[in-house]
Formats: C-alpha cells, structure tokens, sequence
C-alpha cells in the first residue's frame, strides 16, 4: 500500500528528503527536510504532518522554520579582529525523541559539509541540536459529520477538516548558546536548555535528554550503547537477537571505504556494490566495533534503516538493486535509478534470508534540482503492534524527488 503525504507544487517547496517517522499515542508523526529546489539549499527548513490511520494527513506545516544564512549575520574574533560570516545554513530532520512519553521532534541546525556535532559532544559551544515538543499533533475534527466521528465511507475525508498541530518553544539542547548562533537565537526565540528557561516539563525531559547513557540512542547511530563506531556517514543498527552484538551497517561512499569498494549512487560493477559492516560486543561497555567490512548485500548507495521486530526479526529497509546511472531527460544529465525500495528480513539479525521489492516507482520526475534521483530513497520505518489488523506492521516513510 503506497500513500502519498505529501506531492508539492512549485511554491511549496520541490526538494523533500530524509524523512522521519514515529508512532505515538495512537498517532504518526512525520518530519522530513524541505527546500523550493535543491538538496541542502540554504535556509531548508522541516515540516512536519500526522495522520491517526496512516492513510488521511495532515497538511504539511514547518516544525523548523527556514534559518538562512542572512539571518546569521557574522562573528568577530575579539583576538584577532578576524570576521567570519556564514554563508550555507540549513536543517537536518533527526529521529523524534520521546521523553516521559512526551515527543519532540529534533534538527540538526549546521553550516552546509561543517563537522558540527549533533548530541552528545564534549563542548556546549559546538552542540547545534534543536528540540520542540508536539504539544497536539494535527487532528481531524467532523464538518459534517457526528461528534466523534472518524474518516469511512459514512463520513469521507472531504467531510472533516483539519486542526493545525500546537508545538511548544524550540530549544537548544545545550544550556548555552552555540557559536555563531547567537543572532538566530535571539530572531526566533529559541532558548537554551537552562531549567530557568524552560516549563517544568520540559526541563525534567531535557535533563533525561542529556543523561550520557540515555543520549547515546539520539547521536549517530554507531555511538549506541558505547564508544562510536570507526567511520561516518549514512548508516543504521541493530542488535543480533538473544545475543549482545550490535551491528552496523554502512552505505559505500564510492571510493573511499576500504579497498576503494565502490557503491555510492550507482555502480557500474554491481557485484562490487555492496554494504558495509562492523559490530561489537555490548557486554562490556568500552569494547570497540570491529573493522569496516564488506558484506554480501547489495546496495545501490542511499540512506539505510534496520531494527528488531516484536518476534525478534530484524528488518532492513534499503535500495538494494545496484544500477548504473540513467539518462535524465528532463534535467539534461546522468541520475542515480534507486527502484525498487527494498525490504529484507532476517531471523536474528545474522544473515536476511528472505528479500521483496517494497516500492517500485513509475513516477516521472517533475522538477529539476539538484540530488534528486529516480525512485524512493531514505527510508525510515516504524513498527506498529496491538493497534489491529489495519494498522499492525512496518510502516516505512521515504522520499521520491
């Protein structure tokens, strides 16, 4: 089943990618990044859509609002005179964080290919993770139907309209302002996570939040449970089922992973266009993860997801058909193809067993930009479990430019 959140006019923003998905309180959450034209375009801002059933959203709405660089301005070092003036700013969707049951929807706020650190780092000053909290997510309410009502053949969709969702106050996840943030603080109202300028609920939140061993499970993926894992990039992991292994897996990053082995966008040898791995031990929390390796997966080079299910499987959510580069027409060059989106499934978490297409798309692309392959990309999947036969199973959310 294939739903559409979200399919925008030129005015609305033509670039979406990296979307996250959440299920709580009976509800999905999603957030993705969003742009009039290009991947990571200054000032890309979130947006944010729920939905009760999975199949009628929400009007998409900003959760981050656009932060250009202009309204940064510069920074003087009062050492050296040195001016330093930003010039690429844009945000990153994050995982929401659930905290005391109550959901926050994350960003990452950097400077466009700057090593800013997402949380935890060392240094307050170098930390640019923003938080605000769901208060109400969008609801649909009955127009011409019975209070109380819910979306069927009795009481269509065009029969209700929509709430617009409540969000709190942003926040860093910092108790000080982080460098060269200090004009955007200021033009947005963000605050700082200081007790003293937060509600009560959410400075108890922020302080789990910030718990180093809690923490781990918000920064990068390779940091969870113990020391981060031995490379960047796109990557997700799991735990081996009735074991203490975690696995990681790595997207290729054509040519510089070991060995110069290939796998970033497309390939022109798919026997050589695979992902990566490392693992650990988490018994002991200061073991290491082993060295980077390459597996026998097929990958065609794009953003990951894995998790364990309720039975104790683990999925793995990915574009696992290696091809080469395609004519694109419209746009006058060479794309990545990333058909089908792919779903495998493993029984422990040791080898994946069983493969399916999960999506293959026929869409044409409608506007020219740049990063914006054929087909669905990014995934990011959710479980849903005890809510009935309609909705019980994995949700996964991605994103087709």
């Amino acid at each position: 089943e294939h739903i559409v959140v979200f399919a925008p006019t030129e005015s609305d923003g033509t670039y979406s990618h990296g979307a996250q998905i959440e299920r709580n309180h009976g509800m999905f959450h999603l957030q993705w990044n969003n742009a009039p034209y290009n991947e990571d375009q200054d000032g890309m801002w979130i947006l944010y859509a729920s939905s009760s059933d999975g199949r009628n959203w929400s009007r998409p709405v900003p959760i981050f609002p656009s932060m250009p660089a202009s309204r940064f301005g510069c920074n003087e070092n009062a050492t050296t005179g040195m001016k330093f003036c930003w010039d690429k700013i844009h945000h990153h969707a994050m995982p929401f964080v659930t905290l005391h049951g109550r959901l926050y929807g994350v960003s990452n706020l950097n400077r466009h290919q700057l090593g800013s650190s997402f949380y935890p780092v060392p240094n307050d000053d170098l930390n640019t993770t923003l938080l605000r909290r769901v208060l109400q997510p969008a609801l649909q309410t009955p127009g011409g139907c019975a209070a109380g009502s819910v979306v069927s053949p009795a009481c269509p969709s065009d029969a209700m309209r929509w709430i617009p969702p409540a969000f709190g106050a942003m926040f860093w996840a910092t108790a000080t302002v982080p460098y060269g943030m200090e004009n955007i603080t200021q033009a947005f109202g963000i605050r700082t996570s200081n007790a003293r300028e937060l509600t009560p609920e959410e400075a108890e939140d922020i302080a789990l939040f910030r718990n180093i061993t809690q923490a781990r499970q918000y920064s990068p993926e390779s940091c969870r449970n113990g020391s981060c894992g031995p490379r960047h990039g796109e990557q997700t992991v799991y735990s081996v089922t009735n074991s203490s292994i975690d696995v990681i897996l790595y997207r290729g990053e054509g040519g510089v992973v070991p060995n110069n082995w290939p796998g970033d966008q497309a390939c022109s040898n798919a026997s050589k266009c695979v992902l990566l791995s490392s693992s650990r031990n988490t018994s002991t929390y200061t073991s290491n993860w082993s060295n980077v390796v390459p597996t026998n997966i097929p990958d065609l080079g794009s953003n990951l997801n894995a998790g364990t299910l309720q039975d104790g499987s683990v999925f793995l959510v990915w574009n696992g058909v290696p091809r080469p580069l395609v004519n694109d027409t419209l746009c006058g060059r060479m794309s990545p193809l990333r058909n089908p989106l792919t779903l495998a499934l493993s029984r422990n978490g040791t080898a994946f067993e069983r493969v399916w297409a999960l999506y293959n798309s026929t869409r044409p692309k409608r506007f020219c930009g740049s990063a914006k392959p054929f087909g669905p990309s990014y995934p990011q999947a959710c479980e849903v479990f005890g809510e009935g036969s309609n909705m019980d199973g994995l949700w996964t959310a991605y994103s087709i430019n």
